[in-house]
């Protein structure tokens, strides 16, 4: 100890001041080096910290185009859901993994798992989706104009939509949308002429003046081009299903996983869902509760059993 103090003595002055002087130079070096990756490089800690626990990255889009990377953690082991970030995640995030037909994987040259979503939903998508939507309104919209009042998020319903629906909901769509399908003119008028022959000879309308017979006429009309436009509607939406089917998907091209979020419809977001959860969670310790209370109230009541025969058992003691 002598011997390290003789020779910090006999150093020069300045020579402390020069350790001091480096040690704030590594020490500003290391503070402006966490400046600029928490400046330029904001998530980088997400990925090295996903690269080490093995954990995916969610990249979650908004609707205006924005979007986060968010550490894919979970509350438990082997949850279906991914850990509630209040301050990232609103809402519900189900983990795709986990469920029957999941979507294709992404992954980076350095073996880290991505996971594509959007804020507004609870399901995750993959690229191969997003080409899958753009090829079909591509083939829509190219080959079928008769759909070109319907938006995009229209069509991606209908030609998603089951066969067996497709009367009913083709019905609707020809309700709320002026489509340019009609039968042929010669064709309606042969229908007309029909109906009012029809109409006449039955005994209701020989009993009906010529007004009430044309209006008849009419609403039959009215109901056979009803019945026409969507019995067209469904076969041309059957035949696109049949069509996509077997339509290799384009790859070659640009893509925003912001337009398949904006163009497909969810009956829940995630939000909903995860009010959902809440609500179900609240009912299991509600009924937890009540388990408890009977069990409680059956505990007392044997209880209260036992004290009667230990009190009966006692007088009867003292009656002998």
């Amino acid at each position: 100890m002598l011997g390290f103090l003789n020779i910090m003595v006999g150093l020069p002055i300045w020579f402390p001041l020069l350790f001091i002087l480096l040690a704030l130079v590594f020490f500003g070096l290391y503070i402006w080096t966490i400046y600029q990756n928490k400046k330029w490089n904001p998530e980088g800690k997400i990925f090295v910290t996903a690269r080490k626990k093995g954990n995916p990255v969610l990249c979650l889009f908004a609707m205006n185009g924005f979007f986060d990377f968010i550490l894919g953690e979970k509350d438990k082991k082997g949850s279906p859901i991914f850990k509630h970030d209040a301050q990232h995640l609103q809402g519900i995030r189900f983990d795709p993994r986990l469920q029957s037909g999941a979507v294709p994987k992404s992954w980076t040259r350095g073996g880290l798992e991505i996971l594509w979503g959007a804020t507004s939903s609870p399901f995750f998508t993959s690229a191969n989706n997003v080409l899958a939507m753009k090829t079909v309104l591509e083939h829509v919209r190219a080959n079928y104009p008769v759909f070109k009042s319907l938006s995009n998020q229209e069509v991606i319903e209908y030609v998603g939509r089951n066969r067996s629906d497709l009367p009913h909901d083709c019905e609707n769509l020809v309700k709320n949308y002026d489509l340019p399908i009609f039968p042929e003119k010669d064709a309606m008028e042969q229908f007309a002429l029909d109906y009012r022959s029809a109409l006449e000879s039955s005994d209701a309308g020989k009993s009906m003046q010529e007004d009430e017979i044309q209006a008849n006429t009419q609403n039959a009309l009215k109901q056979y081009i009803m019945d026409f436009r969507t019995g067209y509607l469904a076969k041309t939406i059957q035949k696109i299903q049949d069509e996509v089917l077997v339509m290799p998907v384009k790859s070659d091209r640009l893509f925003s996983f912001t337009e398949l979020y904006q163009n497909i419809s969810s009956a829940f977001s995630a939000i909903d869902i995860q009010n959902f959860l809440q609500l179900f969670e609240q009912l299991a310790r509600l009924n937890d509760q009540q388990k408890f209370e009977r069990l409680l109230m059956m505990i007392s009541a044997i209880g209260f059993a036992v004290l009667l025969v230990l009190v009966g058992v006692y007088v009867v003691g003292l009656n002998k």
